[in-house]
């Protein structure tokens, strides 16, 4: 029997996502249980569906979308929180892959550069790190990830009553799981007014509703289980004593050998690739975003990964076997060194390792450099 091509090719990205899932479970192992943020999570679980006499620190009650299975299996089958977490979580990594492939076949890329933004993205260390530590971190990408491909998939199409509401309700879920997940709203509502204005009042409309639920659920939250909502926490945040903490280290460590692809590719764009602008608005329009929260950490700048993999992509189109082996290298660097330091401290490797990497770019693309303006012709 002959399998369709377009299904040999699903199986291979599903297959590629399972395998990367099935490394980071086992490597990242002794990162499982977050001190910090993971009972709070298992608190926030069991509060919710009624538990009395235990305490969530930290207001995760606030993410109920991705408290309710969790909760739902522990109270009513005894089946631990901890073990339905990491479920749910390997199912987001695995839909995230999945979707960031779906998103490139969108965009007309061919399989195996739907093949390479999916190593992209699991190659970028916060993904790889947090995603099965148990905390909402891959919630977030998935369904900023999922919400971008519905809406670009619809727009494709035709924008009716049950695509607004679909897709509302993915935005929904996505800020009741991770807040950081709202930024897929910021890119729709720039290509709303950039390229679909005929539909600004229905996105507008969309876009209200969306942040009135959310706010009614928090507001509900608050008032039900006497914690402070997520509205009220950022705010306090901005208001109260705490210094807005902002550091190098952690901005560079977000995307690590990355970042030179993406300056590369907004640049690119600007200079050659005027259809493609888009995504070069879209990676200038998130920045801000990833800078609202008063804590700047690699976690909190990784959110535009949907985004800037689209940018890397494109810059990678017109390059040689040479410059992708180079990227696929850099890849795996990336979450060699993050091993190293999260397990053994070896944070010196990073600098060497940027700096070997830094000098093989420029060497494979000082002609597509010099032709962009990044550096100057000899």
């Amino acid at each position: 029997m002959n399998i369709p091509k377009a299904k040999k090719q699903q199986f291979i990205i599903f297959a590629f996502c399972i395998l990367y899932a099935s490394i980071y479970i086992v490597l990242f192992d002794f990162l499982r249980f977050n001190e910090t943020d993971t009972p709070n999570f298992i608190n926030a679980a069991k509060i919710l569906f009624g538990a009395e006499g235990i305490i969530d620190n930290q207001s995760r009650i606030t993410k109920p979308f991705v408290l309710l299975l969790p909760g739902l299996l522990h109270t009513y089958l005894e089946i631990p929180i901890t073990g339905t977490m990491l479920v749910q979580n390997i199912l987001f990594f695995i839909g995230t892959g999945i979707y960031t492939s779906k998103l490139l076949q969108l965009w007309n890329y061919s399989f195996s550069y739907q093949l390479l933004g999916a190593f992209i993205l699991y190659t970028i260390q916060p993904i790889a790190v947090f995603s099965f530590i148990l905390i909402n971190d891959i919630a977030g990408y998935f369904f900023t990830t999922i919400a971008l491909y519905y809406y670009f998939y619809s727009f494709s199409k035709s924008l009716g009553i049950i695509q607004y509401i679909t897709l509302a309700g993915i935005c929904l879920a996505g800020i009741l799981s991770k807040e950081s997940s709202a930024l897929a709203m910021v890119i729709i509502a720039l290509h709303t007014i950039l390229y679909n204005k005929k539909n600004i009042i229905h996105i507008t409309y969309m876009f209200a509703g969306i942040i009135g639920i959310y706010t009614a659920i928090q507001f509900f939250i608050s008032h039900t289980f006497g914690y402070v909502s997520s509205i009220q926490n950022l705010a306090q945040k901005h208001t109260g004593q705490e210094d807005y903490v902002f550091k190098v280290e952690q901005l560079i460590h977000s995307f690590d050998i990355y970042w030179l692809y993406i300056l590369g590719g907004i640049i690119y764009i600007f200079t050659n690739k005027q259809k493609y602008i888009f995504y070069a608005w879209a990676s200038l329009c998130a920045l801000p975003f990833l800078f609202l929260w008063p804590s700047v950490q690699d976690r909190t700048i990784a959110v535009a990964t949907p985004i800037f993999i689209w940018v890397i992509i494109l810059f990678l189109q017109k390059s040689n076997t040479h410059q992708k082996l180079l990227l696929l290298c850099g890849g795996i660097g990336n979450i060699t060194c993050s091993y190293l330091i999260y397990k053994h401290q070896a944070q010196s490797l990073l600098p060497v390792f940027y700096s070997i990497f830094l000098l093989l770019f420029l060497l494979l693309y000082r002609q597509k450099l010099q032709n962009i303006g990044l550096i100057d012709k000899c």
